[in-house]
């Protein structure tokens, strides 16, 4: 997104909705605090690790399989 005000409200959006849950959750007695802190870090774990993958990839020059090129069937043969 190019425009500040639409990422804000993006990011607002996205981190509010699992507050509200959570909140709502404990309010109407479903989960104990411990639930919801368990299901917190999970989620905080989880895209620590996504994030890690996504944002540390390499190059494909760095992957040794990425030089490999698909031979036809027919090429094999010439």
């Amino acid at each position: 997104m190019h425009r500040r005000w639409a990422k804000f409200l993006g990011v607002a959006v996205l981190v509010s909705v699992p507050l509200l849950v959570a909140f709502s959750r404990l309010y109407r007695g479903m989960h104990h605090p411990t639930d919801v802190l368990a299901a917190f870090l999970n989620g905080l774990a989880c895209i620590t690790i996504a994030g890690w993958f996504v944002l540390n990839r390499r190059g494909s020059s760095d992957d040794p399989d990425s030089a490999h090129v698909p031979v036809p069937a027919g090429a094999a043969a010439r």
